[in-house]
């Protein structure tokens, strides 16, 4: 009377073991997403990268062109000395603006190396959240399994006992036939 049948009690596995695979499904989802998220931004950052390194070539080029269209007007109508001081001031004024436009770049590589490497950790963080929700989930269906065996086995065991009952209540059928048949027997 107070044991839950055999049908609640696998309705009742069934449910449990279908809400615990909803929430894993559901985490591995999330995780999934975050993975997905964080290649777009590498991604969109690489492309970005790429952009900037492309227009600044394209500044150095124009910036080169447009220096020695100036130096060459310059050149061609000053004397001497002041061919002599333009080129020494140029090359200063030169070497100093390189040496600021190298640091700058030195500066925004290192950074985004450093944003690179932060976002390296954070993908290996969320492949190893991942690798976790997977062992969990498979442990769940070794556990699917081992329930479905036990309940195989205890059903086996119950249909056996059935068969039992059924022989006997058989036997017993019999029984009382033969016994009706032989009383009526005696009546006549």
């Amino acid at each position: 009377g107070s044991h839950a049948t055999l049908a609640d009690r696998i309705g009742y596995i069934e449910q449990v073991m279908g809400d615990s695979f909803e929430k894993h499904a559901q985490e591995l989802a999330a995780a999934k997403a975050k993975m997905d998220a964080m290649r777009g931004q590498v991604s969109e950052e690489r492309v970005a990268r790429e952009a900037h390194m492309a227009s600044l070539e394209s500044l150095k080029q124009a910036h080169g062109s447009l220096a020695s269209q100036k130096q060459a007007l310059e050149t061609h109508h000053a004397t001497l000395q002041e061919r002599i001081d333009y080129l020494e001031k140029a090359l200063g004024d030169s070497s100093e603006k390189h040496s600021r436009e190298l640091e700058a770049l030195k500066a925004a590589h290192q950074k985004v190396l450093v944003e690179h490497k932060g976002k390296e950790q954070s993908l290996l963080h969320m492949q190893r959240e991942k690798d976790e929700l997977h062992a969990r989930h498979m442990s769940l269906g070794e556990r699917v399994d081992y329930l479905e065996k036990l309940l195989g086995e205890s059903a086996e065991k119950h249909q056996q006992e059935i068969e039992k009952f059924k022989a006997k209540h058989a036997k017993l059928d019999a029984g009382a036939n033969k016994l009706q048949s032989h009383h009526a027997g005696l009546q006549e």
